[in-house]
């Protein structure tokens, strides 16, 4: 299996193309009777999450295949 890195600039590309997939979740949910407000903060609060957890993996040490490149198991290899 290879993992390929992106860029910074990439990765904000990528995430710029995400939005109208979340914003079809929104609608979505929306429709089902759920407030705009009261979605756009599920989102938000994954997204913290999702960085809450990333950085504690960094801090721990806990190595990962996909996690950040200094956790790799590759980068335990002495």
């Amino acid at each position: 299996m290879n993992f390929i890195e992106i860029s910074d600039a990439e990765a904000a590309r990528w995430q710029k193309a995400v939005e109208p997939v979340i914003g079809d979740y929104v609608k979505t949910m929306v429709g089902k009777g759920h407030t705009e407000a009261e979605v756009r903060g599920w989102v938000a609060y994954l997204q913290e999450r999702i960085k809450y957890w990333t950085e504690k993996q960094m801090e721990y040490k806990i190595p990962s295949p996909t996690g950040p490149a200094g956790l790799r198991p590759e980068a335990y290899v002495k």
